[in-house]
């Protein structure tokens, strides 16, 4: 990994950093596929009965890594410790009004307004045991501004695939299999021990695969993805990483907030199509990100709810349009900007090496 996790706790802080290990130990009452389609997770079933209210069933017999028995008063209870305003996962479940236990396997949402995305948005609200939190005194919410050391900083008692047995910060995570996981025979996988190091500098990442010392390697630096594709030991795989770099403006202010000039040329839709020209994303594509990036026009990447393949298209770059929209001493200010009208965005591959190994389909592909 390119970085060590924030923090272990399940609604602390909400990075891209912490969320392959969190998902290591913890489930939401979905997940979500390689497609990232919802499907049932904790909760076995569910059932839409008016258009603001779900009821979920959950999975008999599941158990917390640490023994203690999954109940719906569990879910109740992260649910709402991730409404919390210190949680920074309440960003999803900014549409759910309240949660409640019918009985112990049957959980009951109500949203304030019909959500189209709250299966998608379950997958990420991890569940922890109730009675645990309160034995460690962690029932409220982190807020990860207080500097305030938290027993869920470091530990972990979900009831995932993996269990965390020995954590030391910035050095190693070691996670062993949970063999009473419920997923065992849906996703198998030979995995038994996994131990993940941060390792920030990306040389050094590369050169600890070539070694040998690591199986799997996340975030591939570009410049070396040939060489390690080349390399039969290794095999490298691709996927849409469900980011997409851009640049944008503020055109709705009436003077910005840096530069020389008391307007803000940016409210101009002819300055806005001038710098979209002046941007050739292909060129970037192919020279910079060596066709590790795909061109698009929307800020929604391919797989997430709201993606149009038309839509994504990039416009043609026409060299026709207005170059005289600014006097010249202005020009300086959109030197490095793209259009928000045509947005140049460039969405980034997730590029992993690994070796020849079949993992669990939840986090990569098997291949022989």
């Amino acid at each position: 990994m390119t970085s060590d996790a924030l923090s272990m706790d399940p609604q602390g802080q909400l990075s891209s950093s912490s969320f392959p290990y969190l998902r290591m130990g913890y489930e939401g009452l979905t997940v979500l596929t390689p497609e990232l389609k919802p499907a049932p997770g904790l909760a076995e079933s569910w059932e839409r009965i008016e258009p603001t209210v779900w009821r979920f069933k959950l999975r008999e017999g599941i158990t917390f890594h640490e023994g203690q028995a999954l109940s719906a008063e569990d879910v109740v209870f992260s649910i709402k410790r991730a409404s919390e305003p210190d949680s920074a996962f309440k960003l999803f479940t900014r549409t759910i009004e309240d949660v409640a236990a019918i009985d112990d396997m049957t959980v009951e949402i109500t949203t304030v307004k019909p959500d189209p995305l709250l299966l998608n948005n379950l997958a990420s609200i991890f569940v922890m045991d109730s009675g645990w939190a309160s034995e460690n005194g962690i029932e409220p919410a982190k807020n990860y501004k207080n500097p305030q050391k938290y027993y869920s900083d470091q530990n972990m008692n979900g009831t995932g695939p993996f269990r965390l047995v020995n954590r030391k910060v910035d050095v190693s995570s070691e996670f062993e299999r949970n063999a009473d996981w419920w997923g065992n025979d849906s996703y198998p996988g030979n995995l038994d021990r996994v131990t993940i190091l941060p390792i920030a500098n990306a040389a050094t990442r590369v050169a600890a695969m070539l070694s040998g010392e690591l199986d799997l390697l996340t975030g591939v630096p570009i410049a070396d993805a040939g060489r390690i594709e080349a390399d039969d030991r290794f095999d490298l795989e691709t996927a849409p990483q469900l980011r997409t770099i851009m640049f944008s403006f503020n055109h709705e202010v009436d003077k910005l907030m840096s530069g020389s000039i008391d307007s803000n040329p940016f409210k101009d839709a002819r300055v806005r199509q001038a710098v979209s020209l002046a941007v050739d994303a292909k060129l970037i594509q192919d020279r910079i990100m060596r066709s590790y990036s795909v061109p698009t026009a929307i800020l929604v990447p391919p797989g997430l709810a709201g993606y149009d393949a038309e839509l994504a298209a990039p416009a043609p770059r026409i060299r026709t349009a207005p170059v005289n929209c600014l006097p010249k001493r202005d020009t300086r200010t959109v030197s490095t900007c793209v259009s928000i009208d045509r947005t140049i965005a460039t969405p980034t591959m997730n590029r992993s090496a690994r070796r020849r190994f079949r993992c669990c389909p939840r986090w990569a592909s098997a291949r022989r």
